[in-house]
């Protein structure tokens, strides 16, 4: 079951929130010599108003974005997420 997050942004460095995800568990990311840089809670897809790629944010518990990508559709920021058994909020 995806819970919803009352207090979700509606805008991640500028971006607009479309939709995102809260993980159930959260998911490490690792520096390049193995020790752990952040744990992510969530997985945002924004959009800049001037630009015309979709970006998939990753998130800290307290929205702080880590990373992110750009792609060229709403569906490719998607399936870059490993784990393909979550549901997307709309913002």
């Amino acid at each position: 079951m995806t819970r919803l997050c009352e207090n979700f942004p509606n805008e991640l460095d500028g971006a607009r929130v479309l939709l995102y995800t809260v993980l159930e568990n959260p998911e490490t990311l690792y520096y390049t010599d193995g020790s752990v840089w952040c744990e992510i809670y969530y997985y945002a897809v924004c959009k800049y108003e001037k630009y015309k790629y979709f970006y998939l944010f990753e998130c800290t518990k307290d929205f702080s974005v880590e990373a992110d990508s750009a792609w060229e559709s709403i569906e490719e920021c998607k399936n870059e997420v490993k784990n393909r058994n979550i549901k997307w909020i709309l913002k």
